[in-house]
C-alpha cells in the first residue's frame, strides 16, 4: 500500500532525466550500464505499485509502448546458460513491431530473465533502448524505445488524477480515477452500484 504518491512519482521524474542523461554518454562505462538498469528496474517496480495502489488514472493501465518483438528460433530455449548470449537464441533478424500493454511491460521488466542495453550503432555507443524478457513469457524478445519508457515514467509521475469510489452493498469498491469528469459508462456504473446499495424504506404494514 503506498499512502502518500508524491515522493514515488517526483523520484520517477528525476529518474527519467537521469536515464536519459547516461544513456546519452558517448562513451560507455560500467557505472553509466548498472545505473540505468538499476533505475529501469526500481521505477518499473515503483510504477506497477502505483498503478495497483489506484494513484494514478484508471486509463493507464490500458495505455501501450510501441515495441519490437523478436520471437524463439525453432528448436531454442532461453535456459541459464544461454542468458549472456540471448541473441543466439532469437530471430533478431526478423523484427515486428507491437504495441506492449503498460501492464505487461512493467511485469515483464520487473520478471526479467534478460536485460541488456541496446546502442545506436558499434561506433555509437549511446544508449537508444533495452532488450528485455521475462522468465514467465521467454518466448519472445522485446527491444523498448528508451525514450519511451521514460516518457511513461514522466506521465506516471506527472499524474495526480481526482479520485472518485463507490461500494456495493457487499462492501466491494469500484473507482475511478481521471481528469475532469468521468466517461459516461464509467459514470453509470457508478450511479448503478450506488443506487442498488441505497434501499427504499419499506412502508409501514407492509
Amino acid at each position: 500500500m503506498i499512502a502518500e504518491s508524491a515522493p514515488w512519482k517526483d523520484q520517477l521524474l528525476k529518474d527519467a532525466d537521469l536515464i536519459e542523461r547516461w544513456a546519452a554518454k558517448a562513451r560507455a562505462t560500467e557505472r553509466g550500464s548498472i545505473l540505468i538498469e538499476r533505475k529501469v528496474f526500481v521505477s518499473a517496480f515503483a510504477m506497477r505499485k502505483l498503478i495497483e495502489c489506484e494513484k494514478v488514472s484508471s486509463d493507464v493501465d490500458g495505455r501501450s509502448v510501441r515495441a519490437e518483438r523478436f520471437d524463439l528460433l525453432p528448436g531454442q530455449t532461453l535456459d541459464w546458460w544461454k542468458r549472456h548470449s540471448f541473441w543466439e537464441a532469437f530471430d533478431v533478424k526478423a523484427p515486428s513491431t507491437c504495441s506492449l500493454g503498460v501492464g505487461d511491460l512493467l511485469d515483464i521488466i520487473v520478471h526479467s530473465k534478460v536485460f541488456s542495453e541496446c546502442v545506436y550503432a558499434e561506433d555509437d555507443l549511446r544508449v537508444n533502448g533495452f532488450f528485455v524478457t521475462s522468465d514467465r513469457k521467454d518466448k519472445h524478445l522485446w527491444l523498448v524505445p528508451l525514450t519511451a519508457y521514460t516518457d511513461l515514467m514522466r506521465r506516471i509521475g506527472n499524474d495526480y488524477p481526482d479520485f472518485r469510489i463507490v461500494f456495493d452493498d457487499e462492501g466491494k469498491h469500484f473507482s475511478w480515477r481521471g481528469h475532469g469528469e468521468p466517461p459516461v459508462h464509467i459514470a453509470k456504473k457508478m450511479e448503478s452500484m450506488a443506487s442498488g446499495r441505497i434501499k427504499p424504506k419499506p412502508k409501514e404494514g407492509a
